[in-house]
């Protein structure tokens, strides 16, 4: 649906370097990357508000990097949904038709399609400044869809909402994505966001795509220490390899213990471990491989799940959920057994 072929811009004193990527038919592509790495600035260079220095983009084949926005038949919701304060949602919605002169039939039709898909009908009289912020994202959402856009740009559209009304939108996006099919190219900061909606994600870093893939694999195997950081890893070490059978490696960390992971990898690594992946205790005492004596160093309640750290001569960071932090009585200094499968080290 969107390829995206070396695309370098400048705005500014910011540039995008060369940027590649592709969103399926279909498909749900979520791009993270911190404040400032250049993610609004590729989603308005793809709905046309910049012109690309070098590079292009195609929709369904098709070359649209010089044409103008409305030309390009792609829906856009801002970050700040850009909702036109004067007008009510039922205008704010038909702007967009009315703009392309449909006919009062296809108008009527097409309200009635998307304010029943997100459930808005009954603010249409309604002045934006009336309504929450999840009445104005499913609004701007409505003035997106209703042209039938090929693709549909979001940019940080949960940011301003509170966690809760955040997580009852992922759902909401989730059910638009299946009853509409439509291709999504979502841009956040939020890691856990583009795990409950993504079919494909891509991390962008100072202008630059630094990784594309699956979330599964990007979050579990990332391939450099930004991403890692990113993604939360928590455990992310230097080490060297000093060992090999087969396809297992033994690595001495920098800080004076061993661990065997299952890599081709040699000589200096990074080695990540997300700190889900790390047991303690009663589980730690079943595994054979990479397993420490430790101390708890540290320890955060996170509501349902608690962060542990344990000292076994460097810090570990493990994630238990709470009913194994009680029945594991894991307290301030208690000593206990750590381990990590050889399959949950990833080395890059």
């Amino acid at each position: 649906m969107l390829r995206v072929e070396q695309l370098t811009v400048q705005v500014g004193r910011f540039s995008l370097k060369d940027v590649t990527l592709q969103v399926g038919w279909g498909e749900y592509f979520v791009l993270l990357g911190p404040t400032g790495a250049g993610k609004t600035v590729l989603l308005e260079t793809i709905a046309g508000r910049y012109v690309p220095r070098a590079g292009t983009i195609r929709i369904r084949g098709g070359d649209v990097t010089c044409l103008k926005p409305h030309q390009r038949n792609i829906g856009y919701v801002p970050q700040d949904y850009a909702l036109f304060p004067h007008l009510t949602v039922e205008e704010n919605v038909l702007f967009g038709l009315r703009a392309r002169k449909c006919s009062r039939e296809v108008m009527r039709v097409r309200w009635e399609e998307v304010t029943h898909l997100l459930e808005i009908a009954p603010l249409k009289d309604r002045l934006p400044s009336s309504l929450s912020g999840g009445e104005k994202q499913r609004v701007a959402l409505a003035r997106a869809l209703i042209t039938r856009p090929k693709l549909l740009l979001l940019d940080e559209p949960l940011t301003a909402l509170d966690p809760a009304m955040q997580k009852r939108l992922w759902w909401e996006l989730k059910r638009i994505h299946r009853r509409l099919g439509v291709s999504i190219l979502h841009v956040t900061h939020n890691f856990q966001e583009a795990l409950a909606l993504a079919e494909k994600v891509g991390v962008l870093n100072d202008g630059q795509l630094v990784q594309t893939g699956a979330p599964e694999q990007v979050f579990r195997k990332p391939q450099s220490p930004f991403v890692a950081e990113f993604v939360e890893v928590e455990n992310m070490f230097k080490g060297l390899c000093v060992g090999r059978e087969g396809r297992r490696i033994r690595i001495a960390l920098d800080g004076g213990i061993e661990l065997w992971a299952l890599s081709p990898k040699e000589g200096r690594v990074h080695v990540s471990i997300r700190p889900e992946d790390v047991l303690l205790g009663k589980e730690a005492t079943l595994r054979r491989q990479n397993r420490f004596r430790g101390r708890i160093s540290a320890i955060l309640n996170q509501g349902v799940l608690y962060q542990v750290i344990v000292d076994v001569g460097i810090p570990i960071t493990a994630l238990v959920t709470r009913k194994v932090y009680l029945e594991g009585n894991l307290r301030l200094g208690t000593e206990l057994d750590v381990a990590i499968r050889e399959e949950d080290v990833h080395v890059f």
